[in-house]
């Protein structure tokens, strides 16, 4: 039990991004009218402009959430759901305290052949059987000691490329789909074992590395989910979480997959890989790879993907990311072997580029400024000659742009509030819309073409028979189908000549087919070893451009038209490893959609306030955090109660502790529906204060501190393109019961406001950059008595810290200029600055004398290695770095036994080191150094170490 409070203290106070949990992802705009779906299984809560989708959302929630949990031996526990149908950005999650799903509704652009909210129900279903199949035993006790907050111990406990692994094996076994059946998915770590032929440590791929590039923990979690559960039943997984939840400590994990393998998780991630290599090793004799020229080569030491390839003269334009680089638009020149940058973007949802007339088209995410769950798709144009960029359309929801031949129309895929899908053709001088054509059934399309005719456009469709090719004919408004696969995925066609060309999985390997319009026959053109991605067909040159996969990346590479394999499809060899087929096999049930049945469920009205309460949380002791103090958090015993309601806008804490013969009370409210965020709480129990009192002046001693504070603040998100911008203006009001003296007389309560300002600015991070290279943060605080005016200073802090480029890449100065001043009253506040490196030591016993500071610095950061490593077994080193700086600062210090103010210099000269490393298998990063500074004019060596967790600069 003492392990578990520790484990509890510790998620309460780091936020957990990787799991999602404790966090508020955002909220909806006010004026959404919810309605709600109620039924013994769950509860959807989803905008009432969403009615029909919402409708079919039930009929497939009340048919799967009974299958998700066969292989876990998990029966289905009742649950509510939050539909977001105002964000462009596809996504979903489970998540507890308070426990929920939430769906965000737009289909991705490379989605496979499954319906958006089949893979949904599917897929987030199975995440809630796991968390249920984990509430029993210890974990069960701990639900109902400490509420959701104890539920998530067990969740903790089981690894995220498992929960990750195991929900994509149950997307992929129950239906004909899924993300196990695409070559793409295992391309990655195919690429490691049948190039190195041995895996990398196995801490390096689960928490990533800097050096080489690490497939993500969904990849990883697949092959060692799917595998394993061949080799050793569907029973394995289910027992593993049997033993979490029985037993959550010490490593349950470990302990429970000894058990039922004999094995620990290393040596499985070990033996995993070593057969897979023996299998992807069989399965390539006999291939023959197709001849290529590099058109953009990888650099050896670094990964770098080029995308999107697009012939502009005879350069090439792509889209460029890697470890090395944050998205952006480049131009290369093969004769001279050299690119330029065009243009740096923000995440590109298609994932694609087009180009006519010198002009490039691509779509962009664009957050709302106030509102998380309300994100844009929005159609950006750059000229290449005269570097202008042009924002086509405003608050949309576009994806894929492709310019007609005449380059007049542009198309894009449309998905609406309402749920409802479109090709959209609009002006591409101006953006404005022309003509809509709905979807054929309403299906997900994907990666619109435009033929030499300028009147058939070929896409994409995802839907319930699988992945089609499909043409639509604008000037009749009529579609065709000319393609349809149920269990291979299909993507990027093209018009060339008479054929269509597009990537396919027919191969077991994503390569580039033709499909001959003339007599509907499909030819395999490449032979690629791990994979061919984005075609793009110059007619002029004869040639076909194309995306080249290996560990180093993605290269561009280019094939004559007259020396591709042309290989007729039924001659086409599948080298699939059949996972997905074996693990069909072991489910009991199907996914059938003949068995959904589809009714009119009843729909009420959702109102926000008789759901405005939602307690998710209890915890039997209670943190002390004091509001508008410098002083840390502590723990007490008492409890905490914690309460958010389902659309996060109203987020309640309050509690009771017991320390020193003291009892303490909080209560804070948070009021996130509109615009600006209300706060408003109250604090009991410290001894109250009684500012420059002596002991015999006439006061209950026996008093304790009440203290109420209500604030208002403004969080605002500017961020466009590759810039990341926001701003957090914010007023504070504080009243305590606080004694003071002024001048004879003692008086008491104390009035004060605080008013904060928050800018952070700063271009995209590459991987590998661990602070801006370009960049400004700066912080102001004003805080100004309302009382006692006489005798409280009214205090001014502000602070900037400026990042410019440094002379190679990932190097960056950082200057830092802080200012700090009070006026000249009797009582004084404690600083709010940092102390000077080289004297932290003594800052603390200055602070409440400073009248006035002031700071400057500089640093040149730099990296020192990204080679990551594990040592005693349970450390993973991620990074080191460090910095070379000079600082200096110049403070107004009050002499109380001369009583004058004297100015005195604290400056240092030094460097810091640091090292972001994870331990055990702690879903945060620490972050461990120290400075070494030299106090200039005193010669005096000072060494201070630090620990932090989760460090952001």
């Amino acid at each position: 039990m003492r392990l578990c409070i520790f484990w509890l203290f510790f998620v309460l106070c780091v936020p957990l991004d990787v799991w999602g949990q404790f966090t508020i992802m955002g909220q909806d705009r006010p004026d959404i009218e919810w309605r709600q779906i109620k039924t013994d299984k769950f509860r959807i809560v989803y905008d009432k402009n969403f009615e029909d989708e919402a409708q079919r959302a039930a009929a497939l929630l009340d048919y799967t959430l009974t299958l998700t949990g066969n292989t876990l031996n998990q029966s289905h526990r009742r649950l509510k759901i939050l539909i977001h149908n105002h964000t462009a950005v596809p996504n979903g999650f489970v998540t507890l305290a308070p426990a929920r799903m939430e769906w965000y509704s737009t289909p991705p652009q490379d989605m496979y052949g499954q319906d958006w909210f089949e893979q949904l129900v599917i897929h987030e279903g199975r995440h809630w059987a796991q968390i249920n199949r984990l509430q029993v035993g210890k974990v069960r006790l701990f639900r109902y000691v400490f509420g959701e907050i104890g539920w998530s111990v067990g969740v903790a406990q089981a690894h995220p490329w498992f929960l990750e692994g195991d929900a994509v094996v149950t997307e992929t076994a129950l239906s004909a789909s899924g993300r196990g059946r695409l070559p793409s998915f295992e391309m990655g770590f195919r690429a490691i074992q049948l190039t190195y032929h041995r895996p990398y440590p196995f801490r390096k791929s689960v928490f990533g590395a800097y050096d080489v590039y690490v497939p993500n923990h969904y990849e990883l979690g697949y092959l060692m989910v799917a595998y394993n559960r061949l080799k050793y039943g569907p029973e394995l997984w289910e027992n593993v979480l049997e033993e979490i939840g029985q037993n959550p400590f010490p490593a349950p994990f470990n302990i429970g997959l000894k058990r039922q393998t004999g094995l620990n998780r290393e040596k499985l991630y070990k033996e995993t890989f070593r057969a897979l290599d023996s299998m992807w090793t069989e399965k390539e004799k006999g291939l023959k790879y197709n001849y290529f020229s590099v058109t953009i080569p990888l650099l050896p030491n670094s990964y770098t993907a080029y995308r999107s390839p697009q012939r502009y003269g005879d350069k090439i334009v792509a889209i460029k990311n890697g470890l090395d680089d944050a998205p952006q638009i480049i131009l290369f020149d093969p004769s001279v072997n050299r690119e330029n940058i065009l243009v740096r973007t923000g995440i590109v949802p298609s994932d694609r580029i087009t180009l006519r007339n010198g002009i490039i088209y691509y779509d962009e995410f664009q957050s709302h400024v106030r509102w998380g769950n309300e994100v844009y798709s929005v159609i950006k144009a750059y000229h290449i000659s005269s570097g202008r960029l042009v924002v086509l359309t405003q608050k949309s929801r576009y994806f894929a742009p492709a310019p007609s031949p005449s380059g007049q129309r542009l198309v894009v895929v449309e998905n609406d509030t309402r749920g409802q899908n479109y090709l959209t053709l609009l002006d591409a001088s101006n953006g404005k819309v022309l003509q809509r054509y709905p979807t054929p059934g309403n299906a997900a399309v994907q990666l619109p073409s435009w033929a030499p005719d300028e009147n058939n456009i070929v896409c994409t469709m995802a839907d319930t028979a699988g992945k089609s090719l499909i043409v639509l004919n604008t000037a009749e408004g009529t579609w065709r189908t000319i393609l349809t696969v149920k269990n291979h995925d299909l993507s990027y066609p093209v018009f060339a000549r008479q054929y269509i060309i597009f990537r396919a999985t027919y191969s077991g390997i994503d390569n580039i087919y033709a499909l001959d319009t003339a007599n509907n026959k499909v030819y395999q053109l490449t032979s690629a070893r791990f994979g061919a991605f984005d075609p793009c067909v110059d007619t002029s040159a004869n040639k076909l451009f194309y995306c080249n996969y290996d560990v180093r990346g993605y290269e561009v590479v280019n094939v004559p038209l007259n020396r591709l394999t042309w290989l007729p499809l039924e001659e086409v060899k599948n080298v699939s490893l059949n996972l997905a087929d074996a693990l069909q096999q072991q489910e009991p049930v199907k996914f059938d959609r003949s068995s959904i049945s589809y009714k009119q469920y009843e729909s009420r009205p959702y109102r926000r306030w008789q759901h405005a309460i939602n307690i998710h949380s209890w915890i039997p002791f209670y943190i002390y955090v004091p509001k508008n103090s410098l002083q840390s958090p502590r723990l007490f015993p008492g409890y905490q109660i914690l309460s958010q309601n389902l659309l996060s806008t109203l987020v309640i804490t309050g509690g009771q502790g017991y320390y020193n013969k003291n009892l303490y009370n909080q209560l804070e409210i948070n009021y996130l529906t509109h615009f600006p965020v209300l706060q408003a709480g109250i604090q009991q129990g410290d001894t109250v204060q009684r500012i420059h009192l002596q002991n015999n002046d006439n006061i209950n001693l026996r008093e304790k501190e009440f203290k109420f504070y209500s604030g208002i603040s403004l969080p605002l998100n500017f961020s466009s393109g590759s810039g990341i911008f926001t701003v957090m203006p914010s007023f504070t009001y504080e009243h305590t019961n606080a004694y003071y003296r002024a001048y004879n007389l003692i008086k008491q309560g104390q009035n004060t406001l605080y008013v904060t300002f928050n800018m952070t600015g700063y271009r995209r991070l590459a991987p590998r950059d661990f602070v801006p290279r370009i960049g400004l943060i700066w912080d102001a605080v004003l805080t100004h008595p309302l009382t006692g005016q006489s005798y409280f200073a009214t205090q001014f802090t502000t602070r900037a810290s400026i990042f410019l480029p440094g002379l190679m890449n990932h190097h960056a100065f950082n200057f830092i200029v802080a200012y700090e001043n009070q006026t000249n009253k009797p009582n004084l506040y404690s600083t709010r600055l940092d102390p000077p490196r080289g004297y932290v030591a003594i800052w603390d016993s200055l602070k409440p004398y400073l009248k006035s500071v002031q700071q400057y610095s500089v640093d040149y950061y730099l990296p020192v290695s990204y080679h990551g490593f594990t040592a005693l077994r349970v450390i993973y080193f991620k990074l080191f770095a460090g910095s070379v700086f000079f600082s200096t600062a110049i403070t107004r210090e009050y002499q109380s036994q001369r009583q004058i103010y004297q100015t005195n210099y604290y400056s240092a000269a030094g460097y810091q080191l640091f090292t972001d490393f994870h331990l055990f298998f702690f879903p945060v990063t620490f972050r461990l150094g120290y400075n070494y500074s030299l106090q200039l004019g005193k010669d005096k060596v000072m060494i201070e170490p630090y620990l932090r967790i989760n460090y952001s600069f």
